[in-house]
């Protein structure tokens, strides 16, 4: 399957142009989105992006994002949120939000709630898309130390994931190959993607 991979688009219609232009180069067979579509709303710059879109696509919700958003992935059935998807035997299970942020952002939740609704619908060998990355992993800055959820980390650690994808630390862009495959494919905002093709094995390719 091929899959572009993006992330922290925050209401940029110039980073929605950019997704539509590898949409047309690429011809993915899904669109993983993974939150902070909207900076702060409003959802109609959301309903508006998703009804754009001709590609099949699965999203969770960004921190930047009102929760209200959910009821919209619902009706578009692009919702992963605390949720598992199967397509061509692909198996997706994710979660957005992130942990508590000293800003106050508009959708934030208990380290502990990512735990237990992830250990409810996770499974092994699945590709897990959160917003949030696993505590120690492509989640720093250079002013700051691990920003990740350590209840993400522990459901890796538990599951084992074929893949990890998600966002949230523009920074962090980048790519680790592990037993699990960690993604940051970095802000669509800034022009940066990723394209991960799953055979017998995870490829990725960077863009941007």
């Amino acid at each position: 399957m091929r899959i572009l991979t993006i992330s922290d688009i925050h209401g940029s219609d110039w980073g929605v142009r950019q997704v539509h232009s590898w949409i047309d180069e690429l011809d993915p067979e899904l669109l993983i989105v993974c939150g902070d579509i909207t900076h702060f709303g409003p959802i109609t710059f959301a309903r508006d992006f998703f009804g754009s879109l001709d590609v099949r696509t699965l999203a969770v919700p960004g921190n930047c994002d009102p929760p209200a958003i959910l009821e919209l992935l619902d009706e578009l059935k692009a919702n992963l949120h605390g949720k598992k998807v199967t397509i061509t035997d692909e198996t997706f299970v994710g979660f957005g939000a992130s942990p508590p942020t000293p800003f106050d952002t508009l959708f934030e939740v208990p380290d502990e709630l990512i735990y237990e609704s992830l250990s409810s619908v996770m499974e092994r060998n699945a590709i897990l898309v959160t917003h949030t990355p696993p505590y120690g992993v492509l989640d720093g800055t250079t002013f700051t130390g691990p920003l990740g959820s350590k209840s993400i980390m522990r459901i890796i650690e538990k599951f084992n994931p074929k893949l990890a994808v998600f966002g949230h630390i523009h920074e962090a862009k980048g790519l680790r190959e592990e037993e699990t495959v960690y993604l940051n494919p970095g802000s669509a905002r800034e022009g940066y993607a990723a394209v991960v093709r799953t055979n017998t094995s995870i490829d990725v390719e960077m863009l941007g």
